[in-house]
């Protein structure tokens, strides 16, 4: 787990989905703000973030166009 005080000397950072939550789309806004809040902390990191959703991706194709050090990468992606 990285701390708020290690982000700023971070190259990069993944924020990975929990694949046993009961609730996929509320696991997804969750990660959804964590890369949001990382972002507004250090806005140069590289995030990486897992959706287990594909229809969330939706919620977050604007921001990634705004921010060229994200990638997104779907559950099956990551098997």
């Amino acid at each position: 787990m990285l701390f708020i005080g290690q982000i700023k000397e971070a190259d990069a950072c993944l924020v990975l989905a929990n694949k046993y939550c009961e609730d996929p789309d509320a696991e997804d806004a969750a990660n959804i703000l964590r890369v949001i809040s990382i972002k507004n902390y250090h806005d140069d990191i590289k995030i990486i973030v897992q959706l287990l959703q594909y229809h969330n991706k939706v919620c977050v194709c604007a921001f990634l166009a705004l921010n060229e050090n994200m990638s997104l990468i779907g559950h099956a992606e990551l098997l």
